[in-house]
């Protein structure tokens, strides 16, 4: 999980507590296209979690990430804690490009799928 220590340590500027599975081994992925996945995933948790806590005194913009080795496969989980995913867009969430964020705030998560 190099590469989302790697990517919130350089580029992001917000605490991360990571929770990985010991048990994990090594994963043969290519660091590199993975890390610009974790970057633009990590970003996009980060932004609503910055502007909650934005003034307020003595409240930080915190992610979480975790995994958990699942039979042939690896879960990746990112949380943060900012305001949620408004009820007004709940259903548009899975579409591809959709974005809240204003136009000069960067990528939308459904551009992931892009990558």
């Amino acid at each position: 999980m190099d590469g989302i220590n790697d990517t919130t340590e350089l580029a992001l500027n917000i605490t991360v507590e990571k929770d990985y599975d010991a048990s994990q081994e090594p994963l043969g992925w290519m660091p590199q296209e993975i890390s610009r996945v974790f970057l633009n995933r990590l970003n996009n948790a980060r932004y609503p979690a910055h502007h909650r806590t934005q003034g307020e005194e003595g409240s930080k913009s915190t992610l979480w990430a975790q995994t958990n080795d699942v039979s042939d496969r690896v879960e990746i989980f990112i949380k943060d804690n900012g305001t949620g995913i408004l009820k007004e867009v709940l259903n548009e969430i899975y579409e591809p490009l959709i974005t809240t964020k204003p136009t000069d705030s960067g990528t939308a998560v459904g551009l992931l799928h892009y990558l």
